[in-house]
């Protein structure tokens, strides 16, 4: 379950949060409030046990609770990205709750993303090059071969004359 109890009552700031902005279908709602985190080394048993532990908490009320935000994150080793999901229920002025959710999904930039970063361009000059060296030969090649028939026409309807 939840191991610091304090943390249940503690409002944190943006900056204390480290979140950002989310806007649902009723309004846009900043990124402080009463934060939760699951440590990413937390086992499934371990994480379900605070997820059943908040959802019986007394922090959802009628009075204060505008909204209401699960967000996770999720790695795939095999693409090499992450994925954010977000769950969001909003408390509308009548008492009703509506529930909207979003998913992205991003690679996280690092070092070796540099030599990626740096060696796609240089690839698209090197290939850029040789298109153009290729267009440029055989331009030239149709020069020759249309200059080429000219003669030939001339030389067979003209005698040789030109």
């Amino acid at each position: 379950g939840i191991s610091n109890s304090s943390v249940a009552t503690k409002w944190r700031s943006c900056e204390e949060a480290g979140g950002r902005s989310t806007s649902g279908e009723v309004g846009s709602y900043h990124c402080g409030g009463y934060v939760w985190e699951i440590p990413f080394d937390w086992s499934k048993e371990e994480a379900e046990g605070m997820i059943t532990d908040l959802v019986s908490l007394p922090f959802i009320d009628r009075e204060a609770t505008r909204a209401v935000i699960f967000e996770f994150f999720s790695y795939n080793i095999d693409y090499d990205v992450f994925a954010t999901f977000t769950l969001l229920m909003e408390a509308t002025a009548g008492g009703a709750w509506i529930s909207s959710r979003s998913f992205d999904v991003f690679q996280v930039w690092t070092h070796f993303s540099l030599g990626a970063m740096i060696l796609g361009p240089l690839f698209l000059l090197h290939t850029g090059y040789f298109v153009y060296r290729l267009v440029k030969d055989i331009s030239r090649d149709i020069k020759r071969a249309r200059e080429q028939a000219a003669q030939e026409y001339k030389a067979q309807h003209y005698g040789g004359i030109g």
